[in-house]
């Protein structure tokens, strides 16, 4: 597909989207229209191709996508899809001791933050009680792992990993 309609591209787009549409003071204005109208195109086409092939943080990052625009638009099937395909994947890809089975310390710190937004999104919401204790669970022993792996505070440079593109540790 053209970049810009990337799944992994897409699935960014969608949540700074909202996260600034959730900022805006005036949500009435033909701008912001346009913006929900297209953000909601993009959630359609992202659950219509989403990363199974790629898997790893792509694909997780999909499912954070599709879980936020299914609260913002109240999109139950986008919502459960992307809790689905999460739950699935969080035993595959998250090895026992909390590290992330690419290897990479970057997308460790890119799925653990992936993980944190998708359980603080889904607080309040019952029916997804048994996927945030599992996160929860996942989230401390990701963190320690984290920190465990750590070099005079910054994350070791192997396997795809580079500084300044996952959250900073510092």
């Amino acid at each position: 597909p053209i970049i810009s309609w990337h799944p992994y591209n897409v699935s960014l787009r969608i949540c700074n989207w909202i996260w600034f549409l959730s900022e805006e003071k005036n949500s009435e204005n033909q701008n912001t229209l346009d913006i929900v109208t297209s953000m909601y195109q993009q959630t359609h086409f992202l659950a219509n191709h989403l990363e199974k092939e790629k898997e790893g943080n792509h694909l997780i990052e999909n499912c954070k996508a599709l879980i936020i625009s299914g609260t913002y638009f109240n999109k139950k099937e986008w919502k459960e899809t992307g809790c689905k395909i999460l739950n699935k994947e969080l035993k595959r890809q998250i090895n026992p001791e909390g590290s992330h089975y690419e290897k990479s310390a970057m997308y460790h710190t890119i799925v653990l933050e992936c993980l944190y937004t998708i359980y603080i999104t889904l607080e309040g919401d019952s029916t997804y009680t048994k996927l945030r204790e599992k996160i929860v669970h996942i989230l401390q022993k990701m963190s320690q792992y984290l920190i465990d792996i750590q070099i005079n505070n910054k994350l070791p440079l192997q396997h795809d990993s580079t500084r300044n593109i996952a959250c900073n540790l510092e």
